[in-house]
């Protein structure tokens, strides 16, 4: 609401990059609800967000194929939506997460998705390209940010050479201007999914503190 300060922003997966231009755009304009002062920093929580260039994998395209040969609307209720992904041979955990991003069609009985694969497709493109590479975005992070990232150390984008030494970077540049901590979750990319016990520890340690 109007006036009140925003404490923290939590992204996951591209949201993360979308939580992160959003923290630099208000630092560029002055909005007073995105910028605090040094003794209250902003929690910026990016949860698996790779800041690297990262082309999708098949598994992605095949997921937004199988999609686009849906019926629209979906017959029948979520229950129904997740049995045909499932009996196109996809997992358990993605069958689940995806009853998520579907609602009610409008004037129609049965459902329909709550996002354009289209425009997925076109953002997916755009984080494939060596220019979407967004750690230099990270240094350039005001001091009143206080910078979690939340890693799936399952995944191998966090144990290269490039990652090693950009987060080492990250540090240095840091040190003094804002924290920057890293919880690694024995999990792939979809953390929440994979472990939320652990996954729900580590957004209490980047929001709340030891303390709690």
């Amino acid at each position: 609401r109007e006036g009140e300060q925003i404490d923290a922003l939590v992204g996951h997966s591209l949201g993360g990059r979308v939580a992160l231009e959003a923290v630099l755009h208000a630092a560029d304009q002055g909005w007073e609800s995105l910028t605090p002062d040094s003794a209250n920093p902003l929690s910026l929580v990016l949860m698996d967000t790779s800041p690297g260039a990262l082309p999708a994998t098949a598994d992605v395209h095949n997921v937004l194929d199988f999609i686009e040969t849906l019926p629209s609307p979906i017959p029948g209720d979520w229950r129904g939506v997740k049995q045909r992904f499932l009996d196109a041979g996809f997992s358990e955990m993605l069958a689940s997460w995806m009853t998520t991003n579907v609602k009610q069609a409008e004037g129609e009985e049965g459902l329909q998705l709550t996002f354009d694969t289209a425009t997925i497709r076109s953002l997916l493109d755009e984080y494939a390209l060596p220019e979407a590479s967004t750690w230099h975005r990270l240094r350039e992070l005001p001091p009143w940010v206080s910078l979690t990232l939340v890693v799936g150390n399952k995944g191998a984008r966090w144990h290269s050479a490039e990652a090693k030494e950009e987060l080492a970077k990250l540090a240095t540049v840091r040190d003094g201007a804002g924290t920057v901590r890293v919880h690694r979750v024995p999990t792939g990319h979809w953390l929440h999914v994979e472990d939320p016990k652990a996954t729900q520890r580590a957004l209490q340690l980047a929001l709340l503190g030891e303390q709690r």
